[in-house]
Protein backbone atom coordinates (compact mmCIF):
# COMPACT_ATOMS: atom_id res chain seq x y z
CA UNK A 1 0.00 0.00 0.00
CA UNK A 2 0.79 3.50 -0.54
CA UNK A 3 1.04 6.28 2.06
CA UNK A 4 -1.86 7.62 0.30
CA UNK A 5 -3.47 4.36 0.47
CA UNK A 6 -3.24 4.03 4.53
CA UNK A 7 -4.06 7.17 4.83
CA UNK A 8 -7.63 6.83 2.81
CA UNK A 9 -7.85 3.00 4.10
CA UNK A 10 -8.58 1.42 0.39
CA UNK A 11 -7.00 -1.57 0.60
CA UNK A 12 -5.69 -3.93 -2.74
CA UNK A 13 -8.96 -6.43 -2.05
CA UNK A 14 -11.16 -2.83 -2.56
CA UNK A 15 -8.94 -1.88 -5.39
CA UNK A 16 -9.95 -5.73 -7.25
CA UNK A 17 -13.64 -4.98 -6.40
CA UNK A 18 -14.02 -1.64 -8.02
CA UNK A 19 -12.30 -3.32 -11.22
CA UNK A 20 -14.31 -5.89 -11.39
CA UNK A 21 -17.86 -3.74 -10.70
CA UNK A 22 -16.48 -2.12 -14.29
CA UNK A 23 -17.60 -6.05 -15.26
CA UNK A 24 -20.00 -6.95 -13.20
CA UNK A 25 -23.05 -4.47 -13.86
CA UNK A 26 -26.48 -5.76 -14.02
CA UNK A 27 -28.56 -5.75 -17.38
CA UNK A 28 -31.02 -3.60 -15.41
CA UNK A 29 -28.55 -0.60 -14.74
CA UNK A 30 -29.20 0.12 -19.01
CA UNK A 31 -32.91 1.60 -18.39
CA UNK A 32 -32.11 3.17 -15.18
CA UNK A 33 -29.76 4.88 -16.60
CA UNK A 34 -31.26 6.06 -19.74
CA UNK A 35 -34.03 6.89 -17.71
CA UNK A 36 -32.11 9.02 -15.31
CA UNK A 37 -30.71 11.25 -18.55
CA UNK A 38 -33.73 11.81 -19.92
CA UNK A 39 -35.54 13.06 -17.22
CA UNK A 40 -31.94 15.32 -16.57
CA UNK A 41 -32.38 16.57 -19.49
CA UNK A 42 -35.76 17.32 -19.51
CA UNK A 43 -35.30 19.29 -16.23
CA UNK A 44 -32.32 20.42 -16.94
CA UNK A 45 -33.90 22.20 -20.40
CA UNK A 46 -37.23 23.45 -18.72
CA UNK A 47 -34.93 24.96 -15.97
CA UNK A 48 -32.71 26.64 -18.23
CA UNK A 49 -35.21 28.60 -20.11
CA UNK A 50 -37.42 29.46 -16.69
CA UNK A 51 -34.03 30.65 -15.69
CA UNK A 52 -34.82 28.72 -12.35
CA UNK A 53 -31.36 27.45 -10.45
CA UNK A 54 -33.59 25.33 -7.83
CA UNK A 55 -34.64 23.08 -10.94
CA UNK A 56 -31.19 23.32 -12.88
CA UNK A 57 -29.90 21.68 -9.25
CA UNK A 58 -32.54 19.10 -9.54
CA UNK A 59 -31.44 18.05 -12.96
CA UNK A 60 -27.49 17.89 -11.53
CA UNK A 61 -28.87 15.10 -8.83
CA UNK A 62 -30.89 13.29 -11.34
CA UNK A 63 -27.89 13.30 -14.42
CA UNK A 64 -25.91 10.14 -14.18
CA UNK A 65 -23.50 11.21 -16.72
CA UNK A 66 -20.45 11.31 -14.29
CA UNK A 67 -20.61 7.57 -14.18
CA UNK A 68 -18.98 6.77 -17.62
CA UNK A 69 -16.84 9.54 -17.12
CA UNK A 70 -15.66 7.96 -14.40
CA UNK A 71 -15.31 4.38 -15.55
CA UNK A 72 -13.94 5.94 -18.60
CA UNK A 73 -11.24 6.93 -16.38
CA UNK A 74 -10.10 3.97 -14.41
CA UNK A 75 -10.70 1.74 -17.26
CA UNK A 76 -7.63 4.26 -19.06
CA UNK A 77 -5.93 3.06 -16.57
CA UNK A 78 -6.06 -0.17 -15.70
CA UNK A 79 -6.14 -1.13 -19.76
CA UNK A 80 -9.61 -2.81 -20.13
CA UNK A 81 -10.53 -1.72 -23.55
CA UNK A 82 -13.30 -2.99 -24.06
CA UNK A 83 -14.58 -1.15 -20.91
CA UNK A 84 -12.97 2.07 -22.41
CA UNK A 85 -14.97 1.89 -25.76
CA UNK A 86 -18.20 1.16 -24.25
CA UNK A 87 -17.88 4.20 -21.87
CA UNK A 88 -16.89 6.52 -24.68
CA UNK A 89 -19.36 5.20 -26.93
CA UNK A 90 -22.03 6.09 -23.83
CA UNK A 91 -20.79 9.29 -23.46
CA UNK A 92 -20.87 10.34 -27.17
CA UNK A 93 -24.37 8.67 -27.28
CA UNK A 94 -25.45 10.63 -23.91
CA UNK A 95 -23.77 14.11 -25.48
CA UNK A 96 -26.38 13.91 -28.98
CA UNK A 97 -29.19 12.61 -27.02
CA UNK A 98 -28.71 15.44 -24.69
CA UNK A 99 -27.91 18.60 -27.43
CA UNK A 100 -30.68 17.05 -29.82
CA UNK A 101 -33.23 17.06 -27.13
CA UNK A 102 -32.75 20.17 -25.74
CA UNK A 103 -32.80 21.97 -29.23
CA UNK A 104 -36.13 20.12 -30.52
CA UNK A 105 -37.73 21.44 -27.09
CA UNK A 106 -36.02 24.83 -27.40
CA UNK A 107 -37.75 24.59 -31.17
CA UNK A 108 -41.27 24.12 -29.47
CA UNK A 109 -41.24 25.66 -26.34
CA UNK A 110 -42.25 29.70 -27.06
CA UNK A 111 -39.00 30.60 -25.21
CA UNK A 112 -36.41 32.24 -27.71
CA UNK A 113 -34.68 35.09 -25.24
CA UNK A 114 -31.81 33.92 -23.39
CA UNK A 115 -32.53 33.35 -19.85
CA UNK A 116 -29.59 34.73 -16.68
CA UNK A 117 -29.36 30.49 -16.14
CA UNK A 118 -28.24 30.33 -19.17
CA UNK A 119 -25.90 33.19 -20.26
CA UNK A 120 -24.32 31.98 -17.10
CA UNK A 121 -22.75 29.14 -18.86
CA UNK A 122 -21.71 30.41 -22.06
CA UNK A 123 -18.51 32.12 -20.39
CA UNK A 124 -16.54 29.53 -18.98
CA UNK A 125 -13.31 30.95 -17.50
CA UNK A 126 -10.24 28.71 -16.01
CA UNK A 127 -11.82 29.16 -12.91
CA UNK A 128 -14.36 26.46 -13.67
CA UNK A 129 -11.45 23.91 -14.78
CA UNK A 130 -10.54 24.04 -11.37
CA UNK A 131 -13.68 23.33 -10.04
CA UNK A 132 -14.14 19.99 -12.50
CA UNK A 133 -10.41 19.32 -10.90
CA UNK A 134 -12.26 19.28 -7.11
CA UNK A 135 -15.22 17.69 -7.84
CA UNK A 136 -13.72 14.96 -10.12
CA UNK A 137 -11.28 13.70 -7.28
CA UNK A 138 -14.81 13.67 -5.07
CA UNK A 139 -16.55 11.29 -7.63
CA UNK A 140 -13.38 9.19 -7.99
CA UNK A 141 -13.01 8.80 -4.26
CA UNK A 142 -16.75 8.15 -4.29
CA UNK A 143 -16.19 5.17 -6.55
CA UNK A 144 -13.44 3.47 -4.12
CA UNK A 145 -15.48 4.24 -1.06
CA UNK A 146 -19.24 3.37 -1.33
CA UNK A 147 -19.56 4.55 2.44
CA UNK A 148 -21.06 7.83 2.61
CA UNK A 149 -21.55 8.15 -1.37
CA UNK A 150 -25.14 9.53 -0.49
CA UNK A 151 -23.95 13.20 0.43
CA UNK A 152 -20.68 12.98 -1.53
CA UNK A 153 -22.48 11.97 -4.88
CA UNK A 154 -25.04 14.75 -4.36
CA UNK A 155 -22.18 17.73 -3.48
CA UNK A 156 -20.18 16.60 -6.31
CA UNK A 157 -23.50 16.52 -8.91
CA UNK A 158 -24.21 20.00 -7.54
CA UNK A 159 -20.52 21.35 -7.89
CA UNK A 160 -19.91 20.21 -11.18
CA UNK A 161 -22.13 20.94 -14.47
CA UNK A 162 -22.79 18.00 -17.05
CA UNK A 163 -25.89 17.83 -18.22
CA UNK A 164 -27.41 21.65 -18.03
CA UNK A 165 -24.07 22.74 -20.58
CA UNK A 166 -25.41 20.25 -22.83
CA UNK A 167 -28.54 21.36 -22.30
CA UNK A 168 -27.47 24.88 -23.53
CA UNK A 169 -25.54 23.90 -26.57
CA UNK A 170 -29.17 22.56 -27.89
CA UNK A 171 -30.97 25.77 -26.43
CA UNK A 172 -27.85 27.75 -28.89
CA UNK A 173 -29.00 25.21 -31.73
CA UNK A 174 -32.40 25.82 -31.51
CA UNK A 175 -32.72 29.48 -31.40
CA UNK A 176 -29.93 29.61 -34.24
CA UNK A 177 -27.38 31.32 -31.52
CA UNK A 178 -24.04 30.24 -32.26
CA UNK A 179 -22.50 32.07 -29.23
CA UNK A 180 -24.39 30.33 -26.93
CA UNK A 181 -23.80 26.96 -27.87
CA UNK A 182 -20.26 27.51 -28.54
CA UNK A 183 -19.76 28.47 -25.22
CA UNK A 184 -21.42 26.14 -23.23
CA UNK A 185 -19.85 23.03 -25.29
CA UNK A 186 -16.32 24.88 -24.29
CA UNK A 187 -17.54 24.65 -20.55
CA UNK A 188 -18.93 20.93 -20.93
CA UNK A 189 -15.72 19.99 -22.80
CA UNK A 190 -13.37 21.77 -20.01
CA UNK A 191 -15.65 19.82 -17.29
CA UNK A 192 -15.29 16.24 -19.00
CA UNK A 193 -11.21 16.45 -19.99
CA UNK A 194 -10.79 17.65 -16.23
CA UNK A 195 -12.74 14.73 -14.83
CA UNK A 196 -10.97 12.53 -17.34
CA UNK A 197 -7.60 14.00 -16.20
CA UNK A 198 -7.61 13.98 -12.22
CA UNK A 199 -9.74 10.92 -11.80
CA UNK A 200 -6.70 9.12 -13.67
CA UNK A 201 -3.97 10.58 -11.78
CA UNK A 202 -6.76 10.31 -8.47
CA UNK A 203 -6.86 6.12 -9.27
CA UNK A 204 -2.76 5.95 -9.82
CA UNK A 205 -2.12 7.62 -6.59
CA UNK A 206 -4.13 5.68 -4.52
CA UNK A 207 -2.17 2.28 -5.82
CA UNK A 208 -4.67 1.35 -8.87
CA UNK A 209 -1.88 0.35 -11.96
CA UNK A 210 -1.69 -0.66 -15.35
CA UNK A 211 -2.42 -4.54 -15.87
CA UNK A 212 -0.81 -6.64 -18.16
CA UNK A 213 -1.94 -7.69 -21.30
CA UNK A 214 -4.20 -9.78 -22.19
CA UNK A 215 -5.99 -9.56 -18.19
CA UNK A 216 -9.58 -8.61 -19.23
CA UNK A 217 -9.20 -10.73 -22.41
CA UNK A 218 -12.68 -12.01 -23.28
CA UNK A 219 -14.47 -10.05 -21.03
CA UNK A 220 -16.93 -7.72 -21.77
CA UNK A 221 -19.52 -5.43 -19.35
CA UNK A 222 -23.24 -6.55 -19.71
CA UNK A 223 -24.45 -3.41 -19.35
CA UNK A 224 -25.49 0.15 -20.81
CA UNK A 225 -25.82 -2.52 -23.79
CA UNK A 226 -22.49 -1.56 -25.43
CA UNK A 227 -19.63 -3.69 -24.04
CA UNK A 228 -20.22 -7.35 -26.09
CA UNK A 229 -20.11 -4.75 -29.44
CA UNK A 230 -16.62 -3.95 -28.43
CA UNK A 231 -14.98 -7.11 -27.45
CA UNK A 232 -12.82 -7.66 -30.20
CA UNK A 233 -11.98 -4.26 -30.60
CA UNK A 234 -11.24 -3.50 -26.62
CA UNK A 235 -8.79 -6.55 -26.75
CA UNK A 236 -6.79 -5.20 -29.37
CA UNK A 237 -6.79 -1.79 -27.89
CA UNK A 238 -5.41 -3.98 -24.79
CA UNK A 239 -2.26 -5.12 -26.55
CA UNK A 240 -1.73 -1.60 -28.45
CA UNK A 241 -1.64 0.47 -24.99
CA UNK A 242 0.66 -1.83 -23.05
CA UNK A 243 3.73 -0.77 -24.75
CA UNK A 244 6.54 0.20 -22.56
CA UNK A 245 5.43 3.39 -21.94
CA UNK A 246 2.37 2.39 -20.93
CA UNK A 247 1.78 4.27 -17.99
CA UNK A 248 3.27 7.44 -19.19
CA UNK A 249 0.94 7.70 -22.16
CA UNK A 250 -2.10 7.03 -20.11
CA UNK A 251 -1.91 9.63 -17.41
CA UNK A 252 -0.16 12.35 -20.29
CA UNK A 253 -3.37 11.72 -22.23
CA UNK A 254 -6.33 13.26 -20.16
CA UNK A 255 -3.15 15.85 -18.99
CA UNK A 256 -2.55 17.16 -22.91
CA UNK A 257 -6.58 17.31 -23.07
CA UNK A 258 -6.89 19.64 -19.60
CA UNK A 259 -3.53 21.38 -21.20
CA UNK A 260 -5.64 22.61 -24.61
CA UNK A 261 -9.20 23.32 -23.45
CA UNK A 262 -7.23 25.49 -20.50
CA UNK A 263 -5.74 28.17 -23.15
CA UNK A 264 -9.37 29.51 -24.11
CA UNK A 265 -10.51 29.31 -20.16
CA UNK A 266 -7.77 31.41 -19.66
CA UNK A 267 -8.71 33.75 -22.88
CA UNK A 268 -11.85 34.19 -21.08
CA UNK A 269 -10.50 34.58 -17.27
CA UNK A 270 -8.02 36.98 -18.64
CA UNK A 271 -11.05 38.90 -19.92
CA UNK A 272 -12.93 38.71 -16.53
CA UNK A 273 -10.01 39.54 -14.59
CA UNK A 274 -10.11 42.62 -16.74
CA UNK A 275 -13.79 43.45 -16.78
CA UNK A 276 -13.23 43.21 -12.86
CA UNK A 277 -10.41 45.96 -12.81
CA UNK A 278 -12.22 48.41 -15.19
CA UNK A 279 -15.02 48.56 -12.83
CA UNK A 280 -12.72 48.95 -10.08
CA UNK A 281 -11.27 52.17 -12.17
CA UNK A 282 -14.72 53.49 -12.60
CA UNK A 283 -15.74 53.06 -8.95
CA UNK A 284 -12.53 54.65 -8.01
CA UNK A 285 -12.56 57.66 -11.25
CA UNK A 286 -16.75 58.30 -9.78
CA UNK A 287 -15.32 58.50 -5.96
CA UNK A 288 -12.48 60.78 -7.25
CA UNK A 289 -14.32 63.09 -9.25
CA UNK A 290 -16.26 65.59 -7.28
CA UNK A 291 -18.75 66.19 -10.62
CA UNK A 292 -19.49 62.46 -10.88
CA UNK A 293 -19.31 61.75 -6.98
CA UNK A 294 -22.16 64.54 -6.74
CA UNK A 295 -24.16 63.15 -10.51
CA UNK A 296 -27.78 62.54 -10.98
CA UNK A 297 -27.29 59.49 -12.13
CA UNK A 298 -24.41 57.22 -13.26
CA UNK A 299 -24.83 54.21 -15.50
CA UNK A 300 -21.76 52.23 -16.97
CA UNK A 301 -21.51 48.93 -18.86
CA UNK A 302 -18.20 46.90 -19.54
CA UNK A 303 -18.16 44.05 -21.29
CA UNK A 304 -16.80 42.58 -24.66
CA UNK A 305 -13.60 44.25 -23.88
CA UNK A 306 -15.79 47.85 -24.33
CA UNK A 307 -16.55 50.48 -22.02
CA UNK A 308 -19.86 52.50 -22.19
CA UNK A 309 -20.50 55.34 -19.60
CA UNK A 310 -23.21 57.69 -19.26
CA UNK A 311 -23.75 60.39 -16.34
CA UNK A 312 -26.01 63.05 -15.60
CA UNK A 313 -24.39 65.99 -13.52
CA UNK A 314 -25.11 69.24 -12.24
CA UNK A 315 -23.84 71.71 -13.95
CA UNK A 316 -23.30 73.83 -17.73
CA UNK A 317 -22.56 72.28 -21.28
CA UNK A 318 -19.11 73.45 -21.19
CA UNK A 319 -18.34 71.93 -17.83
CA UNK A 320 -20.02 68.57 -19.31
CA UNK A 321 -18.02 68.52 -22.17
CA UNK A 322 -14.80 69.02 -20.07
CA UNK A 323 -15.68 66.77 -17.70
CA UNK A 324 -16.23 64.24 -21.03
CA UNK A 325 -13.12 64.41 -21.84
CA UNK A 326 -11.27 63.86 -18.45
CA UNK A 327 -13.54 60.68 -17.95
CA UNK A 328 -13.22 59.11 -21.59
CA UNK A 329 -9.04 60.01 -21.18
CA UNK A 330 -9.26 58.36 -18.44
CA UNK A 331 -10.61 55.37 -19.05
CA UNK A 332 -8.53 54.65 -21.82
CA UNK A 333 -5.61 54.62 -20.08
CA UNK A 334 -7.11 52.31 -17.31
CA UNK A 335 -8.60 50.11 -19.58
CA UNK A 336 -7.07 50.16 -22.34
CA UNK A 337 -9.47 50.60 -24.74
CA UNK A 338 -11.61 53.75 -26.18
CA UNK A 339 -14.90 54.01 -24.25
CA UNK A 340 -18.48 55.44 -24.96
CA UNK A 341 -18.69 58.54 -23.11
CA UNK A 342 -21.85 60.22 -22.43
CA UNK A 343 -22.11 63.31 -19.87
CA UNK A 344 -25.41 65.03 -19.90
CA UNK A 345 -25.23 68.31 -17.90
CA UNK A 346 -28.53 69.58 -15.78
CA UNK A 347 -28.68 73.15 -13.71
CA UNK A 348 -28.75 73.63 -10.30
CA UNK A 349 -31.82 74.71 -8.34
CA UNK A 350 -30.36 78.03 -7.53
CA UNK A 351 -29.64 78.90 -11.31
CA UNK A 352 -33.24 78.55 -12.44
CA UNK A 353 -35.04 79.85 -8.95
CA UNK A 354 -34.43 83.66 -8.31
CA UNK A 355 -35.85 84.64 -4.82
CA UNK A 356 -36.71 87.97 -4.65
CA UNK A 357 -37.01 89.49 -1.14
CA UNK A 358 -38.04 93.13 -1.96
CA UNK A 359 -41.42 94.66 -3.57
CA UNK A 360 -41.00 95.05 -7.41
CA UNK A 361 -42.59 97.56 -9.00
CA UNK A 362 -45.69 97.06 -11.39
CA UNK A 363 -44.26 96.16 -15.12
CA UNK A 364 -46.40 95.69 -18.31
CA UNK A 365 -45.48 92.24 -19.28
CA UNK A 366 -44.52 91.75 -22.83
CA UNK A 367 -46.55 89.30 -24.32
CA UNK A 368 -44.43 86.07 -25.34
CA UNK A 369 -43.43 84.90 -29.16
CA UNK A 370 -45.47 82.42 -30.07
CA UNK A 371 -43.96 79.25 -31.06
CA UNK A 372 -45.11 77.74 -34.19
CA UNK A 373 -45.55 74.03 -34.28
CA UNK A 374 -43.19 74.11 -37.22
CA UNK A 375 -40.44 75.87 -35.04
CA UNK A 376 -40.67 73.51 -32.45
CA UNK A 377 -40.52 70.37 -34.37
CA UNK A 378 -37.43 72.70 -36.03
CA UNK A 379 -35.91 73.03 -32.47
CA UNK A 380 -36.61 69.30 -31.62
CA UNK A 381 -34.37 68.54 -34.89
CA UNK A 382 -31.25 70.32 -34.19
CA UNK A 383 -31.52 69.68 -30.31
CA UNK A 384 -31.51 66.26 -30.85
CA UNK A 385 -28.78 66.32 -34.02
CA UNK A 386 -26.55 68.56 -32.53
CA UNK A 387 -26.45 65.85 -28.96
CA UNK A 388 -26.44 63.21 -31.59
CA UNK A 389 -23.22 64.11 -32.77
CA UNK A 390 -21.42 64.80 -29.81
CA UNK A 391 -22.04 61.79 -28.43
CA UNK A 392 -21.37 59.81 -31.42
CA UNK A 393 -17.56 57.79 -30.98
CA UNK A 394 -15.50 57.30 -33.45
CA UNK A 395 -15.15 53.52 -32.79
CA UNK A 396 -19.10 53.01 -34.15
CA UNK A 397 -17.79 54.57 -37.83
CA UNK A 398 -19.17 57.68 -39.24
CA UNK A 399 -22.46 59.08 -38.87
CA UNK A 400 -24.21 59.29 -42.06
CA UNK A 401 -27.66 60.72 -41.60
CA UNK A 402 -30.62 60.61 -39.00
CA UNK A 403 -34.05 61.02 -39.24
CA UNK A 404 -36.67 62.30 -36.66
CA UNK A 405 -40.53 61.10 -36.68
CA UNK A 406 -42.77 62.17 -34.31
CA UNK A 407 -45.36 60.14 -32.36
CA UNK A 408 -47.98 61.10 -29.62
CA UNK A 409 -46.36 58.44 -27.26
CA UNK A 410 -42.43 59.49 -28.38
CA UNK A 411 -40.13 59.53 -30.88
CA UNK A 412 -38.57 57.43 -33.54
CA UNK A 413 -34.98 58.25 -33.94
CA UNK A 414 -33.31 56.79 -37.47
CA UNK A 415 -29.58 56.48 -37.62
CA UNK A 416 -27.45 55.73 -40.30
CA UNK A 417 -23.79 54.81 -39.86
CA UNK A 418 -20.79 53.65 -42.20
CA UNK A 419 -19.43 51.07 -39.73
CA UNK A 420 -19.45 49.15 -37.13
CA UNK A 421 -22.03 50.82 -34.92
CA UNK A 422 -22.95 50.54 -31.76
CA UNK A 423 -24.12 47.54 -29.45
CA UNK A 424 -26.95 47.41 -27.80
CA UNK A 425 -26.45 48.72 -24.82
CA UNK A 426 -24.93 51.67 -26.18
CA UNK A 427 -28.03 51.96 -28.34
CA UNK A 428 -29.99 52.04 -25.14
CA UNK A 429 -27.51 54.23 -22.76
CA UNK A 430 -27.68 56.74 -26.10
CA UNK A 431 -32.13 56.23 -25.79
CA UNK A 432 -32.09 57.40 -22.15
CA UNK A 433 -29.77 60.39 -22.50
CA UNK A 434 -31.89 61.93 -25.68
CA UNK A 435 -35.10 60.46 -23.47
CA UNK A 436 -33.87 62.55 -20.88
CA UNK A 437 -32.77 65.98 -23.10
CA UNK A 438 -36.22 66.13 -24.65
CA UNK A 439 -38.27 65.04 -21.93
CA UNK A 440 -39.67 62.26 -23.82
CA UNK A 441 -39.22 58.88 -24.67
CA UNK A 442 -36.70 58.41 -27.85
CA UNK A 443 -36.54 54.71 -29.70
CA UNK A 444 -33.04 54.70 -32.04
CA UNK A 445 -32.93 52.46 -34.66
CA UNK A 446 -29.65 52.01 -36.11
CA UNK A 447 -28.53 51.18 -39.46
CA UNK A 448 -25.02 49.99 -39.91
CA UNK A 449 -23.54 49.91 -43.02
CA UNK A 450 -20.42 48.13 -43.84
CA UNK A 451 -17.72 49.95 -44.30
CA UNK A 452 -15.26 47.04 -46.10
CA UNK A 453 -15.41 46.56 -49.69
CA UNK A 454 -16.83 43.48 -51.27
CA UNK A 455 -14.65 42.05 -54.03
CA UNK A 456 -14.36 38.74 -56.57
CA UNK A 457 -13.09 38.00 -59.30
CA UNK A 458 -14.01 38.04 -63.02
CA UNK A 459 -15.27 34.94 -63.19
CA UNK A 460 -17.12 34.84 -59.88
CA UNK A 461 -19.60 37.81 -61.01
CA UNK A 462 -22.27 35.94 -60.09
CA UNK A 463 -21.36 35.37 -56.90
CA UNK A 464 -20.22 38.75 -56.38
CA UNK A 465 -24.07 40.07 -57.60
CA UNK A 466 -25.33 38.18 -54.80
CA UNK A 467 -23.00 38.58 -51.79
CA UNK A 468 -23.03 42.51 -52.75
CA UNK A 469 -26.93 42.43 -52.47
CA UNK A 470 -27.23 43.59 -48.83
CA UNK A 471 -24.51 46.23 -49.18
CA UNK A 472 -27.20 47.68 -51.95
CA UNK A 473 -30.02 47.50 -49.55
CA UNK A 474 -27.94 49.22 -47.22
CA UNK A 475 -27.92 52.21 -49.26
CA UNK A 476 -31.50 51.77 -50.39
CA UNK A 477 -32.11 52.53 -46.68
CA UNK A 478 -29.53 55.28 -46.49
CA UNK A 479 -29.72 58.26 -48.92
CA UNK A 480 -26.93 59.35 -47.81
CA UNK A 481 -24.98 56.51 -48.93
CA UNK A 482 -22.86 56.15 -52.36
CA UNK A 483 -22.76 52.80 -54.27
CA UNK A 484 -19.07 52.74 -55.44
CA UNK A 485 -18.71 50.09 -58.17
CA UNK A 486 -15.58 48.62 -60.43
CA UNK A 487 -16.29 46.37 -63.07
CA UNK A 488 -14.52 44.07 -65.64
CA UNK A 489 -14.76 45.12 -69.24
CA UNK A 490 -18.50 44.25 -70.37
CA UNK A 491 -18.74 41.46 -72.09
CA UNK A 492 -21.60 38.89 -73.44
CA UNK A 493 -20.69 36.66 -70.35
CA UNK A 494 -21.11 39.45 -67.91
CA UNK A 495 -23.90 41.43 -69.39
CA UNK A 496 -26.67 40.20 -67.15
CA UNK A 497 -24.57 41.59 -63.84
CA UNK A 498 -24.02 44.89 -65.77
CA UNK A 499 -28.04 44.65 -66.13
CA UNK A 500 -28.68 44.12 -62.55
CA UNK A 501 -25.96 47.16 -62.11
CA UNK A 502 -28.25 49.54 -64.19
CA UNK A 503 -31.00 48.54 -62.31
CA UNK A 504 -29.61 49.76 -58.79
CA UNK A 505 -28.60 53.02 -60.85
CA UNK A 506 -32.61 53.38 -61.99
CA UNK A 507 -33.87 52.93 -58.18
CA UNK A 508 -31.03 54.71 -56.45
CA UNK A 509 -30.37 56.88 -59.17
CA UNK A 510 -27.27 58.14 -61.28
CA UNK A 511 -25.93 60.35 -58.74
CA UNK A 512 -26.08 57.44 -56.38
CA UNK A 513 -24.11 54.88 -58.45
CA UNK A 514 -20.76 55.23 -59.81
CA UNK A 515 -19.26 52.72 -62.06
CA UNK A 516 -15.33 51.85 -63.17
CA UNK A 517 -14.12 49.30 -65.34
CA UNK A 518 -11.09 47.54 -63.87
CA UNK A 519 -9.91 44.07 -63.43
CA UNK A 520 -11.83 42.54 -60.92
CA UNK A 521 -15.41 43.02 -59.20
CA UNK A 522 -15.50 45.70 -56.15
CA UNK A 523 -18.31 47.10 -54.36
CA UNK A 524 -18.14 49.51 -51.12
CA UNK A 525 -20.58 52.60 -49.99
CA UNK A 526 -18.97 55.82 -48.94
CA UNK A 527 -20.58 58.80 -48.03
CA UNK A 528 -19.91 62.28 -50.41
CA UNK A 529 -17.87 60.86 -53.35
CA UNK A 530 -16.72 57.27 -54.84
CA UNK A 531 -13.20 58.88 -55.66
CA UNK A 532 -9.97 57.29 -53.54
CA UNK A 533 -9.43 59.16 -50.36
CA UNK A 534 -11.74 61.54 -50.99
CA UNK A 535 -12.94 63.26 -47.59
CA UNK A 536 -16.73 62.09 -46.15
CA UNK A 537 -18.62 64.95 -48.62
CA UNK A 538 -17.80 66.10 -51.50
CA UNK A 539 -18.61 66.31 -55.22
CA UNK A 540 -21.05 63.61 -56.26
CA UNK A 541 -19.74 60.83 -57.53
CA UNK A 542 -19.02 59.75 -61.15
CA UNK A 543 -21.89 58.68 -63.02
CA UNK A 544 -22.60 55.48 -64.52
CA UNK A 545 -21.37 54.64 -67.65
CA UNK A 546 -23.99 54.24 -70.33
CA UNK A 547 -24.31 51.74 -73.49
CA UNK A 548 -21.70 53.72 -75.49
CA UNK A 549 -19.42 54.77 -73.19
CA UNK A 550 -18.65 50.84 -71.96
CA UNK A 551 -18.08 50.45 -75.97
CA UNK A 552 -15.59 52.92 -75.82
CA UNK A 553 -14.28 51.49 -72.40
CA UNK A 554 -13.70 47.82 -74.38
CA UNK A 555 -13.18 48.99 -77.94
CA UNK A 556 -16.10 47.14 -78.51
Amino acid sequence: MTRLDALLGITAEARAGVVEGLFDRTPDEVAAYWLQLGLAIAIATLGLVMGSGGVIIGAMLVAPLMGPIVELALSLLVGAGSVMLGAAARIAASVVLAVGAAAVATAILPFNEPSAEILARTTPTVLDLLVAMCCAVAAAFVTIRPSGAASTAAGTSIGISLVPPLCTVGFGIGTGNAAIAEGALLLFVANLTAILACATLFFWLVGFQPMPAGTFAGRTPGHYGFGRVFAEAGRRLDQGIASRFHLLWRLAMPVTLVAAVAVPLESAYLEMVWQLRTRTQIARLVEETPMLNDAVSIASVVEGHRVAIRAVVVGDDAAAAQLRGTVAAWLESAAGVAPLVTITAVPHASAVAAPVSLPLPAVTAAPAPAVTPDAAVRELVTTIGSRLSNAWPPIAGSLIDHALTIHADGLDLRIVALGEGLERTAIAMLERELGDLVKQPVRVTLLAAPASGLSAAASAGRRWLDDAAPRVAAARAAPGLLVCVTAPPLRSGNASIYAAIDGWTSELGAERVAIEVGDAWHVRLAAGSCAAGAPATGQPPTPPLGQEQRRARTGG
